[in-house]
This record gives C-alpha cells, structure tokens and sequence, in this order.
C-alpha cells in the first residue's frame, strides 16, 4: 500500500482546508483509506488528489456540490447510464448559469449606456445652467 496521507497533508498539498475536506467526507464526495492507531484520517495521496482536484475544476465550472454528490455516487455504483445522466444534468445546469451570465452583462451594458447618457444629460444641463447665470 502507498504511505497514507493526512487530512492536514492533503488539504496543504490541494490547496484547500482541512473543514473542506471534512466537509466533502461528509456529504461522500472524498473517503479516507482507513482511521491511524490515534484516530487521524489516512488517505491515498494520488486518488484524493485527483479527486480533490476534480471538484475544485468542476465548482469553479458552476457545477454545485449536490450536482457533484449524484455524479460521484453514479460513478461509484458503475451505472454508466445514471453517470452520463448526471454528467447531462450537470451541463444543463452550467448552460443555465451561462444564460444567468449573459443576461446580466446586456444588463450591465445597458446600465452602462444609461449612466454615460445620464452623464452627459447632466453636463449639458449644468453647463445651460451655468450660462444662464452668466447672462
């Protein structure tokens, strides 16, 4: 067997926290090889790396923890159709946070031309204002 790794080894090497990993443990996405004699999480430093690794691409890709946990679940039980199933649902879910993106940035663009065409509606104005003044 290849020498265990701790939490507090993997979660360093990951970039991640130690509440993290517990956390992942938790909800079945990350399992330790066994518990130490003094009771500390031992795991294999190569596949918890890569799997570590996986969820941070696929969180940083939209994909959200409980999407992760049936995907994670599918993949351990070998059911290829309910793995591509879930792999289909995560993609559906990021397409919809991609439309969310895009409908925010035309309303951000619109903002955008509204307040430089504010700008300049009160420039024109103070300037006419200030002209006024002068007369």
């Amino acid at each position: 067997m290849k020498r265990g790794y701790t939490i507090a080894c993997l979660a360093r090497d990951a970039g991640v926290t130690v509440h993290i990993i517990r956390d992942y443990e938790l909800r079945g996405l990350l399992h330790p090889l066994e518990r130490n004699e003094s009771g500390f999480r031992i795991y294999d430093r190569d596949a918890a790396l890569a799997r570590l690794r996986f969820i941070i691409g696929a969180k940083s890709a939209g994909i959200q923890l409980k999407e992760l946990v049936k995907l994670f679940q599918a993949l351990e039980s070998g059911d290829q159709q309910k793995l591509m199933l879930n792999i289909e649902a995560c993609e559906l879910s990021i397409r919809k946070r991609q439309d969310c993106i895009c409908h925010c940035q035309c309303g951000l663009a619109q903002l955008k031309e509204a307040g430089s065409s504010l700008f300049e509606t009160t420039k024109n104005h103070n300037l006419e204002t200030s002209h006024e003044g002068i007369s």
